[in-house]
């Protein structure tokens, strides 16, 4: 199966890999930047692309049998995570390709802070 992963360089994105390839997959990574790819498994395919505007995401979908997104913006830039997911959903809604989408909260915004989940106080219990 052919699987494409939004986020291969992030936490989440390199566990997802990690397993992908683990079970015999073909696995395309998309990185932001060429560097990223020196990090990532051999048997990986690294895809060097930006999700923002301007950007059609479609050609790098359309062989794909399944999209997954760990997306995570880049610090500071929290609240691009809504469209960028969304640009990710509607092209793969467009190609009718199966989308995975792994969501975490250690980098969100608390509501009505300017804290994130790894930055508040007493958010997280103390690791033991």
């Amino acid at each position: 199966m052919n699987i494409l992963i939004f986020g291969a360089a992030g936490d989440v994105g390199r566990r997802t890999v990690t397993e992908a390839l683990w079970r015999g997959h073909k696995v395309s990574a998309v990185i932001r930047h060429q560097n990223q790819a020196e990090n990532l498994p051999s048997d990986v395919i690294p895809v060097v692309s930006e999700v923002g505007d301007g950007v059609d995401l479609s050609p790098i979908m359309v062989d794909q049998d399944v999209i997954i997104s760990t997306l995570r913006p880049s610090e500071g830039q929290e609240n691009l995570l809504v469209s960028l997911t969304e640009k990710v959903l509607k092209t793969a809604q467009a190609l009718r390709k199966r989308l995975i989408v792994v969501g975490g909260a250690a980098r969100l915004k608390i509501p009505g802070k300017d804290t994130t989940v790894l930055t508040e106080p007493d958010f997280l219990p103390q690791s033991a």
